[in-house]
């Protein structure tokens, strides 16, 4: 079996019984921290990002839009809400990038349209930001490979994220994962690599969710994607995927909160 059936495999058979309890009580803070700080983006200035989802998801009204509280479809709530999140500076850090507000905002989204439960919501939150955590850590010579691997992981981790929520099986997650990490912008990781200023202002949150919850809901319809896309990638150490140092090590010991207001 390849690693990214295995990895599809482990995302299936995922459950919050199987979480330890200091990597439930970090996700879940880590949760409620990123709906708190997507407020405060709302406040800043959100009205432009929610005119686009408005004018472009509504036509479901499942996932709601956090502080303008208009129902969208979840693929427009999650990039929303998560671009509102990430624009105050005030998310997560953890491996990689600031990527917990992309795995909790697709979290609430798509647990709103299927209706989950939080232990579900947890579950499929942490279980993102794990395998986000192994790719980081795995990844060869990130100067060397322009920092393309640490851009194309997070929307493959929230594709894995819906994935679970959507209760897709093995092979519909391979093929998920497939599509988003084909699908990811390499001119767009290029230029985010080298330009500290796009760093400080990018969009990187509202198309990183968009690509994601795309790759998960055409995979529940049927759409398929490379199936072991990982299984041929030469920039990441394949064992390392597999397994963490302890069951959810980087969502236990990795996800940092920032400690102000």
């Amino acid at each position: 079996m390849g690693i990214t059936q295995e990895i599809a495999k482990e995302v299936v058979s995922a459950n919050f019984e199987s979480i330890p309890e200091k990597a439930v009580t970090r996700i879940r803070d880590g949760i409620l921290d990123d709906v708190g700080i997507a407020f405060l983006g709302y406040s800043m200035g959100g009205k432009p990002l929610i005119d686009y989802a408005t004018d472009v998801g509504i036509g479901r009204g499942e996932s709601t839009i956090i502080g303008d509280g208009t129902k969208v479809s979840c693929i427009a709530a999650a990039s929303v809400n998560a671009q509102m999140a990430f624009d105050t500076d005030f998310n997560e850090t953890g491996p990689g990038h600031h990527a917990l507000s992309c795995f909790a905002q697709t979290g609430l989204a798509v647990g709103e349209r299927v209706g989950s439960s939080g232990k579900e919501l947890i579950t499929a939150v942490a279980t993102g930001y794990e395998l986000n955590g192994r790719l980081h850590r795995a990844a060869f010579a990130m100067d060397r490979t322009g920092g393309l691997s640490s851009v194309k992981q997070i929307p493959l981790s929230v594709a894995i994220t819906a994935a679970k929520l959507l209760d897709l099986n093995e092979t519909q997650i391979n093929h998920a994962i497939g599509i988003a990490w084909f699908l990811t912008s390499i001119p767009m990781a290029w230029f985010m690599s080298r330009n500290n200023w796009w760093k400080r202002i990018g969009m990187f949150h509202l198309g990183t969710c968009y690509s994601g919850v795309q790759a998960a809901l055409l995979a529940q319809k049927g759409f398929e994607g490379p199936l072991d896309i990982l299984d041929n990638e030469p920039f990441y150490h394949l064992d390392r995927l597999k397994e963490s140092p302890s069951p959810y090590y980087y969502v236990a010991n990795e996800l940092q909160l920032k400690p102000w207001i």
